[in-house]
């Protein structure tokens, strides 16, 4: 008898064989998960990596590749990978060939929306301060 291969879950995650998956994108209110995005925006190489995914085109980009473009050690691009995954930005693809990475346009959509909307606020909060009216800040 063949060993049983694990279930997923009732809520539908991945089987993670202890690899970071992305968040779900009904997931990401919580400022945890927000903080991950930023986190992984937040650094100049990681930012290189979505670029050079995003020119290589839809089909994923293999790690080595992405690493050849970049001139710093293989463990360090890795590391990158993985937090780009854990932000939700990339997602990892395992092929009868290789992995492969893919940008997650989702979750790049939901954190430009977000952007935009606190670029709007901020924008009407300067409106009602160029007319003179103060707004009170919140409180918890």
């Amino acid at each position: 008898m063949s060993p049983r291969r694990p279930q997923r879950s009732v809520d539908n995650k991945r089987f993670t064989r202890g690899r970071p998956q992305p968040p779900a994108l009904a997931d990401i209110c919580d400022d945890e998960s927000i903080d991950l995005v930023f986190r992984a925006l937040n650094n100049e190489v990681r930012r290189g990596i979505l670029g050079v995914i995003y020119d290589w085109g839809p089909a994923g980009m293999h790690p080595s590749d992405i690493a050849a473009r970049f001139d710093i050690p293989w463990q360090s691009v890795s590391r990158h990978l993985n937090v780009l995954i854990e932000g939700g930005l990339l997602e990892r693809r395992d092929l009868v060939y290789g992995r492969v990475y893919t940008l997650r346009a989702d979750m790049l959509e939901w954190t430009a929306a977000w952007l935009s909307e606190i670029a709007a606020r901020g924008r009407a909060l300067d409106r009602l301060a160029q007319r003179g009216v103060r707004v009170a800040p919140i409180r918890d």
